[in-house]
């Protein structure tokens, strides 16, 4: 038989799927954060213009988290830069 997750279990099953599809960027956590402040943008503002939200912001910004190639976009495009000022490296 089948057992159904739910919950936490369920989101983070979703997010390693999406992982195993699409591993992402990586990019430089604290550059992304200096860029940020540079702009003077909260997590918030550029999580908005982005259309992510604040705490996906905070955790690429920590390494946690990867960007998609279409998120590094979307972040190159809100803040001005260019992916390799973000360090940014296929992984």
């Amino acid at each position: 038989s089948y057992v159904v997750a739910s919950g936490t279990d369920a989101d983070r099953f979703g997010r390693y799927l999406d992982h195993m599809a699409n591993p992402g960027i990586t990019i430089n956590g604290r550059k992304l954060r200096a860029v940020r402040f540079a702009r003077r943008m909260t997590t918030t503002q550029l999580g908005e213009a982005c259309g992510c939200t604040a705490s996906f912001i905070r955790q690429m910004e920590l390494n946690r988290r990867k960007p998609s190639i279409d998120m590094l976009g979307r972040l190159e495009q809100a803040l001005g830069v260019t992916a390799e000022e973000l360090d940014a490296e296929l992984t």
